[in-house]
C-alpha cells in the first residue's frame, strides 16, 4: 500500500517509458513514439473522458507530456535513461577533465572565429553537427549496457558544451 503513495525513484523514472508503453532503450522509433503517444492522448483527454476526474486528467496529461518531451529528444532522453539506469550518475559525472575542458574553450574560439570571419561559419556548424551525431551515437551504443551509464552521462556532457557552441554559432548568425 505504502508503495502506491509514495512510489520508488527507480518506479518514477520509468514512468515516462512505462506511460508510453515502451521498454527502456536509448533508441526509439519516433513514429512508433508519437502514435503511442496520441493514442495515450485520447486517454486522458478531458473531452473524451468526461466521466473521470478533471484533475486526474490534467495531472495525467502533464505525466504523459513529459514522458513525450523527454523520450522524443535524444539529448533529452540519453542523460534521462543514464540517471534511469544509475540514479544521480548526472551529478556524480558532471566533473569534466581538465583536457576536454580546454577542448571546449578552444571550440568557443573557434565560434569567436566563425563569427569574425563568416566563410568559416558553414564548415564549422557540418564539423559540429557531426560530432553531435558521433556522441550520439556513441552514447546510445554506451546504454545498450547499463553498466555503462557513468561513461554515457559523462558523454553527455561532453555534448552539452557542443551542443552549447553550435548555438551560439547560430545565434551569431541570425543578429
Amino acid at each position: 500500500m505504502a508503495e502506491e503513495t509514495a512510489p520508488d525513484q527507480s518506479r518514477v523514472r520509468l514512468d515516462h517509458y512505462r506511460l508510453l508503453g515502451l521498454e527502456p532503450s536509448p533508441k526509439i522509433d519516433l513514429d512508433d513514439l508519437e502514435m503511442r503517444y496520441l493514442k495515450a492522448s485520447r486517454r486522458v483527454h478531458p473531452d473524451l473522458n468526461q466521466d473521470r476526474d478533471e484533475l486526474e486528467l490534467i495531472e495525467a496529461s502533464s505525466r504523459l507530456n513529459a514522458a513525450w518531451e523527454t523520450l522524443r529528444d535524444p539529448w533529452k532522453r540519453l542523460p534521462y535513461l543514464a540517471e534511469l539506469y544509475s540514479p544521480c550518475i548526472l551529478e556524480e559525472t558532471k566533473n569534466m577533465a581538465p583536457c576536454f575542458l580546454m577542448e571546449a574553450m578552444e571550440l568557443g574560439e573557434m565560434v569567436e572565429e566563425a563569427h569574425e570571419h563568416p566563410e568559416l561559419a558553414e564548415g564549422l556548424e557540418k564539423d559540429l553537427r557531426r560530432r553531435l551525431d558521433r556522441q550520439q551515437a556513441r552514447i546510445e551504443d554506451l546504454l545498450e549496457d547499463p553498466g555503462k551509464a557513468a561513461e554515457a552521462a559523462r558523454l553527455c556532457h561532453e555534448a552539452r558544451y557542443v551542443q552549447r557552441a553550435l548555438s551560439n554559432l547560430r545565434r551569431r548568425d541570425q543578429s
